[in-house]
């Protein structure tokens, strides 16, 4: 019977997948096997990926070939009185050659957060994965004229939980936000990722307070709210569900969260914007950058990569209306690129431009 199910289920995402304009990724799709996954993972594990040779990398067709990386920086000074900042050579020694770049297929891979405490190579954009669905959710408002509640926006949820090409779906939170909880519901040893039922009502209350968010983008949304074109209301929607599908552990879904526990203070050196050719993007590939480098933390956005990962979560929650979709996704475009200004608007550190540069034929 099981068995049975499984192979439905299996054929029910084949069938909706033809309607995403991102169909190719669907033969790279990843069904979640494992019994019992932590929900919360602490960094400190080096990405085993990395050691991997470019031929093996390119037998698995999660390869681009460029010509050069070209490293601008997008600045005329440091900030006065900025120490150890991030410099050019620095992030061109850690960048390394072409040849070097490991290179992951964007439908198959969780999107990290800007946040440069992480250690391992990733894809990164504002607020994750839980950023971009609360961006498309915003950008499906905005053209459709419709408000989604916390019903709604649950729903919503786990739809893409259940369709998305990827295996996991990423958010983030770091020590000072999990304290946070604990003094909400006076509860020293909280485990935030799986709480006392009798302490669920009173913790997802408290997510309403930016002191309870780790990640930057979402603790900057709830803090002030009017430097970005998202409605509040919709910010703490969304945070809610994230919460409610990783607390219910009777519901598979919950398989599909990847939550980090972000350590150590936060002190960014830099920050880098990332540029890839259009073949790249069109096979659905981007470079995976570690943010750690020299004991220094940097910040990073994968700009062209999260407008494909824009497309596939448009596609899926637009599945009964795909006209629309295009539409979507260059609204969400847009408030992505407003979100983004108004994120480092009161950033000090260097910020670069980082060009995976085309070969010279293409």
């Amino acid at each position: 019977g099981g068995s049975i199910t499984a192979r439905h289920n299996r054929k029910m995402i084949a069938l909706l997948f033809v309607f995403l304009s991102l169909a190719s990724a669907l033969d790279n799709v990843v069904v979640d096997k494992t019994l019992a996954v932590p929900t919360i993972t602490v960094l400190g594990t080096p990405n085993v990926t990395r050691y991997l040779s470019s031929n093996h990398r390119a037998s698995l067709n999660f390869a681009c070939k460029i010509s050069k990386i070209t490293v601008s920086p997008n600045f005329e000074s440091i900030s006065a009185g900025f120490s150890d900042p991030l410099t050019q050579v620095e992030l061109e020694d850690h960048l390394g050659e072409p040849e070097s770049v490991e290179w992951a297929h964007v439908m198959q891979t969780p999107f990290g957060s800007t946040d440069p405490r992480g250690q391992e190579r990733q894809l990164s954009t504002l607020g994750g994965d839980l950023g971009e669905f609360l961006t498309v959710l915003s950008a499906i408002e905005k053209q459709l004229g419709v408000t989604f509640n916390d019903t709604l926006v649950l729903h919503k949820l786990k739809v893409y939980l259940t369709v998305m090409s990827r295996d996991k779906f990423y958010f983030d939170i770091d020590i000072d936000a999990v304290n946070h909880f604990k003094s909400v519901c006076n509860c020293p040893q909280l485990n935030i990722a799986d709480p006392p039922e009798s302490k669920k009502a009173l913790l997802l209350n408290a997510t309403n307070s930016y002191l309870s968010q780790g990640n930057e983008f979402f603790k900057k949304l709830l803090n002030n709210s009017e430097a970005f074109q998202i409605r509040p209301e919709l910010v703490s929607s969304v945070i809610r569900a994230f919460y409610k599908v990783m607390w219910n552990k009777a519901d598979p879904l919950h398989r599909r969260i990847k939550f980090i526990l972000m350590r150590g203070p936060l002190s960014p050196k830099g920050f880098i914007l990332v540029k890839t050719p259009g073949y790249c993007n069109s096979q659905l590939l981007a470079p995976m950058i570690s943010p750690e480098l020299c004991a220094k933390q940097m910040g990073i956005y994968h700009g062209d990569a999260a407008i494909l990962l824009r497309t596939e979560i448009s596609g899926i929650l637009l599945m009964k209306n795909p006209e629309s979709k295009n539409d979507v996704v260059k609204k969400a475009n847009e408030i992505s690129s407003s979100s983004l200004a108004a994120l480092l608007a009161d950033h000090k550190e260097p910020i670069y431009t980082v060009n995976f540069e085309a070969l010279n034929d293409k």
